[in-house]
């Protein structure tokens, strides 16, 4: 008898686990599609959790390892917030630990060294997005796109499954995207460091500047990229000596210790943050809180440019939709300028002369002043 009992319960859980799996594929066949076509998302019930976070995908066989991309990527991500009026942004770097970055890498980055690559990358992404909610890491393609499938639901993903199987991410289509969001906006949400990080600089500011102008200026000298956007090194220090008669200005250099030339050392109105042993969010700090940021067209600079900072960057040479040569972005103010000409000393002379008498000096050495003290000597390591 108890046998019989069994078999109509045995037939029974196996017509509800038949059930289950039917419906479970459904739902995997649903989630995956949903991100080939986001308004599935709203015809199948899944609108009300769909726009609760953004979560954007960086992929390193797609971008360079390149601050001035996850900038704009960081930038982007703000902007999809506001329009899908999301609560917190997630961000999931991507890539193959025996591949992990393009074709125009090769030689430069591998499987043995990518991490000494990626670590700025991370420590800058977690720094300048205020509305950052997790961070994820990902050494599998196939389990990144399991993580986007089984979290569908609850995400805006960036970019589009075209976007990430075709490998399209490029600054200038980024550029674009924050352009036309102003277009239609008015404004463009800004890229912000953390409070403390914010005042440790105002603290480095006070005790290395003060009574003196902070100018950050980031001058690009990379051996192995893209060199012909360097910065002219001659007609910089050419500048700084000009400037040591006429101005109160320190001019601090940031960028990384092998991009720093030994003659700046003799320029007594400048000062290397890397002597100071900054680290790369401390640098992005730096440029957000001075009084005006100069440089060539590099990564660093985007963290003025995506932001309310004067700033002057020389020998711009962006490709984009939206942009014209001689022009400027339109989000930007009358105190933020591309100049497109590579940069020459009588250039940097006549533009940041202009610029100098423009801002509001009093109001930027008060701010430093009043300050919460911290130890400027604090790495955040």
């Amino acid at each position: 008898m108890p046998h019989h009992f069994k078999i109509p319960v045995t037939l029974e859980a196996h017509k509800k686990t038949a059930s289950k799996n039917g419906k479970g594929l459904l739902n995997r066949l649903r989630r995956r599609a949903s991100w080939l076509i986001p308004s599935l998302r709203f015809l199948s019930g899944a609108a009300k959790q769909s726009n609760r976070r953004i979560f954007a995908i960086w992929d390193l066989q797609a971008v360079p390892y390149s601050i001035g991309n996850l900038l704009s990527l960081n930038e982007v991500t703000l902007c999809l917030r506001f329009v899908h009026r999301a609560e917190k942004i997630d961000i999931g770097f991507v890539c193959d630990p025996q591949d992990p970055a393009r074709s125009d890498h090769a030689g430069i980055i591998d499987s043995n060294n990518y991490y000494h690559y990626l670590t700025p990358l991370v420590s800058c992404c977690l720094h300048v997005n205020p509305h950052l909610g997790s961070f994820f890491l990902f050494d599998s393609y196939e389990d990144l796109e399991r993580f986007v499938e089984q979290n569908i639901d609850r995400y805006t993903i960036w970019p589009s499954a075209d976007g990430y199987l075709e490998k399209k991410f490029t600054y200038a289509g980024n550029f674009d995207e924050v352009q036309n969001f102003y277009g239609k906006y008015g404004f463009i949400p800004h890229l912000s460091c953390r409070p403390f990080t914010l005042n440790w600089a105002y603290a480095f500011f006070k005790e290395n500047v003060l009574p003196d102008v902070a100018v950050v200026v980031h001058l690009r000298n990379n051996p192995e990229q893209d060199t012909q956007r360097n910065s002219k090194i001659e007609a910089w220090l050419e500048f700084f000596g000009f400037c040591n008669e006429k101005f109160g200005v320190k001019f601090v250099i940031i960028g990384t210790k092998k991009e720093i030339d030994p003659r700046l050392r003799s320029c007594p109105n400048v000062i290397i943050a890397k002597d100071f042993n900054t680290t790369v969010e401390q640098d992005m700090a730096l440029i957000q809180t001075s009084a005006i940021y100069m440089g060539v067209a590099s990564g660093p600079g985007e963290m003025a440019v995506f932001s309310d900072k004067p700033y002057l960057i020389m020998n711009f040479q962006l490709g984009s939709e939206t942009i014209t040569k001689d022009g400027s972005a339109v989000f930007a103010n009358r105190l933020q300028k591309f100049v497109w000409e590579p940069e020459t000393a009588q250039t940097l002379i006549r533009e940041f002369s202009g610029l100098f008498y423009s801002i509001d000096i009093d109001h930027w050495k008060s701010t430093c002043r009043n300050a919460r003290h911290i130890n400027s000597t604090l790495c955040l390591q």
